[in-house]
């Protein structure tokens, strides 16, 4: 393929009407919210592991898991469910504070992630994930690894906080750093809320995709 004659078209989202979207003054400031399979690909592993150590640090923090039990294979060949990995790596102590959700329906899980305090992303890999949108159509502050098309959109510091890929320490510090600073949150939130309506709504990627055709169209007759 003659990248040079590609083009990258977004994924299209409209951004919540502003009344609708995340708010820090309503939000509870005590909970992280993780959507996605529980399997290695989307690295919901690695979101119980940090969350475990960012529990240790803040005693009232809570995490909500909302997504399908895919299961994670170890090295020996098991697989490990849900319910039986918290209960074989985390203390009640930690267990406790965990809610798990499974599959939830999505005008309930759009009405779900206002009350979260921020969103955690951990895939290992993602073109232009769907899930991470979502959430910057809401205005929610965002923690997301650093994969696939995600830098595409989520820059680091600006609309979300970026983290490389099954680094678990990385990934605790920046939930912490939300944690310590409500004011990033409210920042990159807004501004993420922001890009997707400035550039991710329907209309203007109809726009890009038009143009795309008449582009390919043009430069065949030619």
């Amino acid at each position: 393929l003659e990248l040079t004659k590609s083009r990258i078209i977004p994924t299209p989202i409209d951004a919540a009407v502003e009344t609708q979207a995340w708010n820090a003054d309503t939000c509870s400031k005590d909970t992280f919210l993780f959507v996605g399979r529980f399997d290695r690909l989307k690295g919901g592993d690695l979101v119980l592991r940090a969350f475990a150590e960012l529990a240790a640090l803040n005693p009232g923090l809570r995490l909500t898991f909302v997504g399908p039990d895919r299961g994670i294979k170890d090295d020996d060949g098991k697989v490990w469910h849900f319910n039986d990995f918290v209960l074989e790596h985390f203390p009640e102590k930690i267990r406790s504070r965990i809610d798990f959700r499974g599959r939830m329906d999505h005008a309930e899980l759009m009405s779900l992630r206002t009350t979260q305090f921020a969103t955690i992303s951990a895939a290992q890999y993602d073109t232009m994930g769907y899930m991470v949108l979502e959430a910057m159509s809401l205005g929610c502050p965002l923690v997301a690894t650093a994969v696939g098309g995600i830098p595409e959109f989520i820059k680091d510091q600006r609309n979300g906080l970026l983290v490389p890929s099954q680094d678990i320490g990385a990934m605790t510090v920046a939930c912490q750093k939300l944690l310590d600073d409500h004011s990033l949150a409210v920042r990159i939130g807004r501004q993420a809320w922001q890009d997707c309506r400035d550039l991710y709504g329907s209309e203007n990627i109809a726009r890009q995709t038009v143009a795309a055709f008449q582009e390919a169209i043009d430069t065949f007759k030619t």
